[in-house]
């Protein structure tokens, strides 16, 4: 359970059933479930999946390009990615992205996903993705290009705002705790070599035990309210 900052306000984020189960169990009387009106009118202005029918329906379209399969595929490349980035850092350097700046990206992300739209339509060619996956769906009643548009922004800010929040964590604890840092690396550099490669892969996340026990990061950060109902 962790938080996320999404058009200016804290919400709060579980990672897995039972952390949901503990908060609602715990703290449900000082909490409202769902995200705030002016974010849902921002992500999803027509309210289109607050409907179950458009629920059960998004799930089946994405049940394929989000399974383990396709995630897994990606670990190597996100490894990639995430190493040349961090390589860039400079000591004391930081990022900081205002609200406003998070509007005009909104922007741009809807302009960039009406041009990919009509590019896939046009090419009639399907790709391993989700939005492929959503245009050519072969049900009858298929989303229409503005619930497309509110799905894709949904998505992207789910995959980066919470995998960015736990990252930032991470960093941080690791690296005021270098005697943990360093059993990572220990157990991490022991994989590599009985395994005789230069990087790991997710099978073997199975026999980090070490690094399975700092997952409990998610529960060391303490939570902001939003929309609290009693004082």
């Amino acid at each position: 359970m962790y938080v996320v900052q999404l058009y200016g306000k804290f919400q709060i984020v579980s990672n897995s059933p039972e952390a949901a189960k503990h908060f609602l169990v715990t703290h449900h009387k000082s909490f409202k479930h769902g995200d705030r009106p002016s974010g849902t009118r921002i992500s999803d202005p027509e309210a289109n999946f607050t409907d179950p029918d458009n629920n059960l329906k998004v799930r089946k379209l994405l049940k394929t390009p989000l399974g383990p399969e396709n995630i897994h595929q990606c670990i190597s490349v996100d490894d990639t990615l995430a190493s040349s980035v961090i390589s860039s850092w400079k000591d004391g350097e930081t990022v900081n992205t205002h609200h406003e700046m998070g509007l005009v990206g909104h922007k741009r992300v809807y302009a960039f996903e009406e041009e990919k739209l009509e590019s896939m339509r046009a090419s009639l060619s399907e790709y391993n993705n989700c939005m492929s996956s959503i245009i050519f769906s072969n049900e009858n009643n298929g989303l229409t290009d503005a619930q497309v548009s509110s799905l894709m922004l949904t998505l992207i800010h789910a995959g980066y705002r919470t995998t960015a929040t736990m990252l930032v964590w991470v960093f941080k604890f690791l690296s005021e705790n270098p005697q943990v840092l360093s059993t990572l690396k220990k157990e991490h550099d022991a994989i590599k070599a009985k395994e005789a490669r230069a990087k790991l892969t997710w099978a073997d996340v199975k026999q980090m035990q070490y690094t399975q026990r700092v997952n409990g990061l998610f529960f060391i950060r303490s939570g902001s309210l939003d929309r609290k109902l009693k004082t």
